[in-house]
This record gives C-alpha cells, structure tokens and sequence, in this order.
C-alpha cells in the first residue's frame, strides 16, 4: 500500500493576519524610533545651544572682570529701540555694552597685529607688553576697549537679535572709538567695519547690575527701589542713557557723585537665551486672540512649550513669565522683562528658548561710595 504524505500550507485569512500583525509591529517601532530620535534631537539641539550660550557668557564675564577701575576707566551700558516696520512704535528694544578693560601682552600683540603685513609684524617690539607687567594708569596704550550689541536680524525675524563684539586699544585713533557720543550713527547702527559677529538667533540679553545697596541674596530684581538692581549703568554717572528710550536706561538709587574714578557695580547678572532658527520654525502658535488683561493664552501645541520652572516666552512683542503649562492652555504673568501687556492676534508664534545665567563678581569694585 503506498501512503501519500500532505504538507499544509497557510490559508490566505492565515496570511493576511500574519500580515497585519508584522505591519502593526512595525508601525510600532518605527513610531517608538521616531519619539526617541526627535528626543535625541531636542536634547542634543539644547545641549549645543547652552554649551554655546555658556562660552560667548565666558566673553562677555572675561571682559567685566577686566574692567579698569583708574581714571581712564569706563562701564556704559544702555538700551536702544529699533522700529523694523516704520510704525513708529519699537519692535524690540536691545542692549549695548561698553567699557574699558585691561589687557595682557596676547590681547594687545592680536590687537597691534590686526591690519599689517608679515614684514610690519616681524618688525614690532612687545618687550614692554610682558604678562607679570601691568599698564601705567595714565598710558591709554595699555588699555582695550570693548563693545558689545545687539541688532535686529531684520523685518522677516524681529524676535531675533544677532550678538557683535567690538574692540580697539584706546590709544589707537585710526578707528571709531566706542564710548564716543557718535559711535551709534543713524539707526543705532555701529561705526562700519568696527565688530564681528558672535552669534545669531538671540532671543535675549539681559545685564543686571547690582550696586552698594542692593540685595541680591535672594534673587535678583530689576527695579527703581536702593534694594533693586539697575538693567543699565553709567561709570560716571553723567546721565548717557537715553531713558526716553527704553524704562531701562533709569539710573540705579544711590549713585554718589563721581571723583576723578568711575563707579563699578558690585556684581553683573548676565542672562542670555538663543532660539535657533530651525526651533523657530517649529514653535506652537496662539489658537485665539489674546486681550491685553488676559492672563490664560491657548496654543495650537501645548506639548511644545516650555516646561523648565521661571521659563519665559516672547509672543508679538510682549515678554511672559510662564506660569502654568495645562494641555493647550498657558497661564502666564504678562509684561515681563519692563514689556507692556498687549492684545495678540491668533497665530502668534510663541518663541522661547533654554536660558543660561552667570554672575559676575567685580574685582576692582571699591566698597567706599560716599552715598
């Protein structure tokens, strides 16, 4: 008798099934693999805009901490409006820094060498620049000055500002000199040809300067009170702010007169934050009209907002201090940062980004006002 073996095969139902099983397992994993690369992504975006935020800080504190306290010395720090849309109401208001700082013999050999040829560099003489050596008070050759500023990116970004740093031996008077009254021609622009640029997407650049009488054990605030730190300062105390432009060109309570040194403030807070353009495309967006009393804004995405504690975001205009971050709604405190609280139309995007903050002690602060 001859046995006849069967083999069976899978059914067309068996093979579909099997099918959509694979396929909903693979959905899953590539969906679970999309969530952590753009996790990855995120992290990795912050992580490259801190480091940075941190080391352009490290700029800006290496130059307070250099401040010259003699008589040639100098701290000027103001804020000017710039008006992108010819309305003639400012679309965002920017700092800009100037000072007097020492220099050791590398500074001031990059400095000498800037503009010559290999033959005029083989020819100098930096016997007198050694490091251990430091400048004659009275000698403006041995002194460096620096500018810092921030302008508009322009009409198609208003919410961003891009970061120039600037500087020039003070005895050297083939270039415009930065505490000079004209330096910032028409349109707060600098003399042409006098800085380079740091850094773009700036969303944020705040000084604080903290005088005799303020407390800033817990926590700074910016404010017109002798225990209130000042957002500008003026070394000699001549009134060189502009305070129609800006509440922040107010003096700080208890400026004494000045005699024959400039006054230094104690300590610097600075605050920078970047948004990079490619997270500026991404931001959420506001799904209603927003009344100047409104405290509670709704949001296309609420999961794209910012969720670190004291965060802040900049919305038309108008800097907020978040509050509360539920679903798509955002509670906010409105008018931060000596903005005014303004009606938002929908479709305002929501910019912020990852603050970086450090605290500047300065060495040559004399603690001897006569207030």
């Amino acid at each position: 008798m001859t046995h006849v073996q069967r083999t069976r095969g899978l059914t067309m139902v068996e093979l579909l099934v099997a099918l959509f099983l694979a396929s909903f397992v693979m959905v899953a994993v590539i969906q679970l693999l999309g969530v952590t690369l753009d996790m990855w992504t995120r992290g990795e975006s912050r992580r490259s805009v801190i480091e940075r935020s941190s080391s352009t800080l490290e700029m800006l504190a290496d130059d307070l901490r250099a401040l010259e306290g003699g008589a040639l010395g100098d701290l000027l720090c103001d804020w000017a409006r710039f008006d992108l849309d010819g309305d003639n109401q400012p679309d965002r208001i920017w700092p800009r820094l100037r000072l007097v700082r020492q220099a050791g013999a590398p500074l001031m050999q990059r400095l000498a060498m800037r503009d010559l040829d290999p033959e005029q560099i083989a020819a100098l003489d930096f016997e007198g620049l050694r490091p251990d050596v430091p400048p004659d008070p009275a000698d403006p050759s041995g002194f460096v000055e620096v500018v810092w500023v921030v302008l508009p990116a322009g009409k198609d970004a208003p919410y961003e500002g891009v970061l120039f740093r600037g500087e020039r031996i003070l005895s050297d008077d083939t270039r415009a000199a930065f505490l000079d009254d004209q330096y910032f021609g028409t349109g707060e622009q600098p003399a042409p040809g006098s800085v380079d640029e740091v850094g773009a997407g700036i969303l944020w650049l705040g000084f604080e300067f903290a005088t005799q009488t303020s407390i800033v054990r817990e926590g700074w605030k910016v404010g017109s009170g002798l225990a209130d730190a000042s957002a500008s300062w003026d070394a000699w105390n001549r009134g060189r702010p502009n305070r129609e432009a800006s509440v922040r060109n107010e003096a700080g309570r208890g400026m004494p007169r000045v005699d024959g040194e400039p006054l230094l403030p104690r300590r610097v807070r600075l605050t920078l934050v970047v948004e990079p353009s490619n997270d500026a495309r991404t931001r959420t967006t506001l799904s209603r009209t927003v009344d100047a009393q409104d405290a509670q804004l709704f949001v296309e995405r609420g999961d794209l907002l910012p969720t670190e504690p004291n965060s802040h975001v900049w919305i038309a205009g108008e800097w907020m201090q978040v509050l509360e971050v539920r679903g798509n709604t955002l509670r906010v405190s409105r008018g931060a940062r000596q903005t005014s609280a303004r009606n938002l139309p929908a479709g305002a995007t929501v910019h912020f980004g990852s603050p970086v903050t450090t605290e500047v002690p300065i060495p040559l602060y004399k603690d001897d006002w006569n207030l």
